[in-house]
């Protein structure tokens, strides 16, 4: 499969909806089972709050055996998001983080290689130069929360993660947008070649039981 799954690129079923949120239904089928050979049921509800969106998601193993699987969230805001210059955006993460990130290769995998990231203070200036070299990936993160900020003292956008150890930022040099992403799991090693199942961080999921992750985003206006 690709780099990102193949869930994105399936239509999902309107399950359920009330008049603040809706819940979106995958289910196996043919051209899934081509790619991810079991059977299984991913849902995704979407709330709105006056000022907060949060996205649950439920993955249920209707298969006779255990199911590996892996998820990931991959929403990009708006660099700049109001009238503050594109170069005073921080990145405020909750807890102290290491500057030093695993290189991602040219196909995407996780190198043993590493490189230096400027973060002080739990804050990380944004710069297009950070992203030259594609995704900041923080394995294991400490944080369950990190911010997208107009400078000091202007508006963020907070996105608190429940159930996912990895937490990752991405944007290409020049992009008005940068993507803050929440992980289970994370792209092959460089070099890796086990079973899905033996791939690190792959969750596994038995027969008849269900997972649950969940994201909520937050809009939080300058005082």
């Amino acid at each position: 499969m690709s780099v990102h799954g193949f869930a994105s690129q399936r239509v999902f079923s309107v399950s359920s909806w009330k008049a603040a949120s809706v819940t979106l239904a995958l289910t196996n089928n043919p051209d899934t089972l081509k790619v991810y050979p079991f059977l299984f049921r991913l849902s995704v509800t979407y709330t709105l709050e006056d000022t907060a969106l949060t996205v649950a998601f439920m993955i249920e193993n209707v298969d006779r055996r255990s199911m590996p699987y892996a998820l990931g969230f991959h929403p990009a805001f708006c660099w700049p998001f109001n009238s503050v210059v594109r170069d005073d955006y921080i990145i405020q993460f909750e807890a102290e983080e290491s500057p030093i990130i695993p290189v991602i290769t040219s196909d995407g995998l996780i190198s043993s290689r590493t490189r230096h990231i400027p973060i002080k203070a739990r804050k990380l200036h944004l710069t297009d130069e950070l992203f030259a070299s594609d995704a900041l990936c923080f394995l294991n993160a400490k944080s369950r929360s990190f911010s997208l900020n107009a400078g000091h003292e202007g508006s963020s956008i907070v996105l608190e993660a429940s159930g996912f150890p990895h937490l990752a930022l991405w944007s290409r040099p020049g992009a008005p947008f940068v993507s803050m992403e929440a992980w289970t799991s994370h792209s092959d090693p460089e070099g890796f070649v086990g079973d899905l199942s033996e791939k690190p961080s792959m969750r596994m999921l038995a027969s008849g039981e269900t997972a649950s992750h969940s994201v909520r985003l937050l809009f939080r206006e300058a005082s």
